[in-house]
């Protein structure tokens, strides 16, 4: 399933779910590294695309904070 959560609390909602239902989520942005590292077949797509504020950003950890 193809999920876009718009909040923060939307999205702490559908990872609580997907962690009670035990699926196995791909949390993308814009999915350019969506076929790198170890492969997978998730149940679910968390596309961040409706997480619009950026709050912080560390290149070199490669972590942002939306």
């Amino acid at each position: 399933m193809d999920l876009t959560p718009a909040t923060r609390e939307e999205m702490a909602q559908v990872l609580r779910g997907a962690t009670a239902d035990r699926r196995v989520v791909d949390v993308r942005g814009g999915g350019l590294h969506a076929h790198r590292g170890w492969p997978f077949t998730p149940n679910d797509v968390i596309h961040t695309g409706g997480l619009c504020r950026v709050v912080d950003h560390l290149p070199d950890d490669m972590t942002i904070t939306v």
